[in-house]
């Protein structure tokens, strides 16, 4: 994330990734990481933005609708 979003969002945190081990044969051995997600509300800011924009999107239909009716 850019440094101005984080001065703006400074709660927010990255999710994590945590190195597990490796696994298969010595030539090729991908490395296997674990993620972790961040538990700091980010789910509950998306679920503000989205009943935002849902209220936006009726107040649009609203208007339009109401434009086509007087013409």
């Amino acid at each position: 994330m850019s440094s101005s979003y984080q001065s703006l969002h400074p709660q927010i945190q990255n999710p994590k990734l945590f190195h597990q081990g490796r696994l298969g044969y010595v030539k090729n051995r991908p490395c296997v990481y674990q993620f972790t997600p961040a538990d700091d509300g980010r789910s509950s800011i998306f679920g503000q933005w989205l009943s935002r924009d849902e209220a936006l999107k009726r107040e649009l239909v609203s208007v339009t609708q109401g434009l086509m009716q007087r013409g």
